[in-house]
């Protein structure tokens, strides 16, 4: 939580550069649509033990 905190990983990615080093990586309307949905499903109806609330 700290790095976001402090900005460190507050979305500064060049999108492009990264797109073109991994052309199978999904944005995240595709990979919901896809192998995702199922993912988020399962994490959205874990347990919440353990973690803070912001």
């Amino acid at each position: 939580m700290a790095l976001v905190d402090d900005g460190r990983l507050a979305g500064n990615a060049d999108l492009d550069a990264l797109r073109a080093e991994f052309p199978f990586l999904l944005d995240f309307d595709r990979w919901l649509a896809g192998p995702g949905a199922g993912l988020l499903d399962e994490a959205l109806r874990a347990p919440q033990e353990g973690r803070a609330q912001r």
